[in-house]
């Protein structure tokens, strides 16, 4: 598939950070109803935090509130829990003593959210992604791992009323002997049924795994592919159609971040690689945050709190 240089041009931002702490996960959507989007990330600060940063539609965050968590922090997803029609949050998290749980943040549709039930994730704590993947109307959620020695990911499927079901193992990365790090729910073969992709990171060599593992539309999923493998240590993952051909393609960051473009049949070039990020790369997600029609993308290194837009039309912001 052909595609044009200038519809994959990303250009390099300038980059300043505010703290140390690793923004581990970012969550996006209109918490506020306002129509702009928002966004929600996780950083194990002391004590952790949840911290909300509302969109004003130019392109530029206001503060929000702030949400401590009691145990260690490792990824955030944003969905609907209680089917009330307001986004709510959920945080994966860990204690030194090994105990994972998916906590809830029940929204108030004003921006602001409340603690509201804790879920065993059975031993996995990671970054997430949510979608209903059973088509029952209810929001499951999928959670990768942050343990060298865990070569699944954890399915918790959605109760309603905000509960979920005790996490179940998915293998998610094939022959591979790698472990899941992120996770992304969407079609990437367009048949109407979602699809994983997960990065995995081989702890022998340092390599990195992309696998696609079809979904059958019931919660399970086929055997997954590694179909593409690179040197780079990949951390985080999300999928938007960064070209504008109407098929989705994949980001994930790094030491520098690397865009797969879909060919919409499950399958993706390889890598085009980008530079914009100054250190190792924690976080990224897409959206259109000035309202512009095209869909940009937010990094933040792990080893400093920041936000920086490598796209076309750059911006930055602190935190």
């Amino acid at each position: 598939m052909a595609v044009s240089s200038a519809a994959q041009r990303f250009v390099q931002a300038p980059v300043y950070s505010e703290g140390t702490s690793p923004a581990l996960q970012v969550a996006s959507g209109d918490f506020n109803g306002d129509g702009n989007t928002d966004l929600a990330f996780v950083s194990n600060t002391t004590p952790p935090m949840v911290t909300i940063r509302l969109g004003t539609g130019t392109g530029k965050f206001d503060q929000g509130q702030e949400i401590t968590l009691s145990d260690s922090a490792a990824g955030i997803v944003a969905g609907d829990w209680n089917n009330d029609g307001v986004i709510d949050l959920a945080v994966s998290t860990y204690t030194l003593q090994g105990i994972t749980n998916l906590s809830t943040l029940l929204g108030h549709g004003d921006g602001t959210f409340t603690a509201a039930g804790s879920f065993d994730a059975s031993g996995n704590a990671g970054l997430m992604a949510s979608a209903d993947l059973n088509g029952d109307g209810l929001t499951d959620i999928v959670v990768a791992s942050i343990s060298d020695s865990d070569a699944v990911a954890v399915l918790m499927l959605g109760l309603g009323g905000g509960k979920f079901a005790k996490g179940t193992s998915l293998n998610v990365i094939g022959n591979a002997p790698d472990h899941p790090v992120s996770v992304v729910i969407a079609d990437f073969n367009r048949d109407g049924i979602l699809d994983l992709a997960v990065n995995g990171v081989c702890t022998f060599d340092g390599r990195s795994t992309l696998a696609i593992v079809l979904g059958k539309g019931n919660a399970t999923f086929g055997v997954p592919r590694d179909y593409t493998t690179a040197t780079n240590d990949y951390n985080n993952l999300i999928a938007s159609d960064f070209n504008g051909d109407g098929l989705l393609d994949l980001m994930n960051s790094g030491n520098e971040l690397a865009v797969h473009i879909g060919r919409g049949d499950g399958t993706f070039a390889p890598p085009l690689m980008i530079a914009g990020v100054s250190d190792y790369g924690g976080f990224i997600a897409a959206g259109d945050w000035n309202k512009d029609g095209k869909a940009r993308h937010l990094t933040g290194a792990a080893v400093c709190r920041e936000l920086c837009w490598p796209a076309v039309g750059q911006r930055r912001w602190n935190l």
